[in-house]
């Protein structure tokens, strides 16, 4: 009579073991794999947003005229950057050329600290802005409008009601040209750096990014 046979109890603990160990190497190698998949797409998702940024700023830059820029550069660590935009609406075609701008202007404020770069429109539809607290009057059609530093100051220090966020986790953002503010000269120079935590580490990652630009209007 033939007897059934059986695993020993070593042969079961010897296959459990086996198994633990090759459970154990998946999970670590799944691990590394999920925190360098997290690092890459953190990566990604800040250039992305760097890249993004910069590039409606230059856009809007690029629409306007070089006395229609206004620099506020900072003194100070602590200092605000502004840049503010009259953006030409339309060129008339007549002789010589003439151009028309906008109602409104567009400002960029980034103050240190605060990890971001805000966009906003002055005046505001349906606000009834007519001037700024007595420092500025609003934009008209036929000249273009360069605020003076203590307009951009005060655009930095006071948020507008509707002002949005263009970015944030904002490290740095500089904005220059060749002269001293209030002059501007071109090319502008833009550099943005953001900064992010990386998963599974504990330096965060930085990502800069420069443009080098000139209005397409220019005087």
């Amino acid at each position: 009579m033939l007897r059934a046979k059986g695993f020993t109890l070593l042969e079961v603990l010897i296959a459990s073991g086996l198994c633990l160990l090759l459970v154990g190497l998946f999970l670590g190698v799944l691990g590394l794999t999920l925190r360098a998949t997290g690092r890459n797409s953190a990566r990604i998702s800040l250039q992305q947003s760097a890249l993004l940024a910069l590039n409606r700023i230059s856009k809007e830059v690029q629409a306007s005229c070089v006395s229609g820029l206004g620099i506020l550069q900072p003194q100070g660590n602590a200092d605000p950057t502004v840049l503010s935009i009259h953006r030409i609406a339309d060129v008339v075609n007549t002789s010589p050329a003439s151009r028309a701008f906008e109602s409104q202007l567009i400002v960029y404020s980034y103050v240190p600290g605060s990890h971001r770069i805000r966009r906003r429109l002055w005046p505001e539809p349906g606000l009834g802005e007519t001037t700024l607290d007595g420092l500025l009057e609003p934009p008209t059609a036929n000249l273009a409008l360069r605020p003076e530093p203590r307009s951009l100051l005060y655009f930095a220090q006071n948020p507008g009601p509707r002002e949005q966020i263009l970015v944030g986790q904002v490290r740095s953002f500089t904005v220059r040209s060749k002269s001293l503010p209030p002059e501007v000269t071109p090319p502008l120079n833009l550099t943005l750096e953001l900064e992010g935590d990386m998963p599974g580490s504990s330096q965060p990652y930085r990502f800069e990014l420069s443009q080098s630009l000139s209005p397409r209007n220019s005087e």
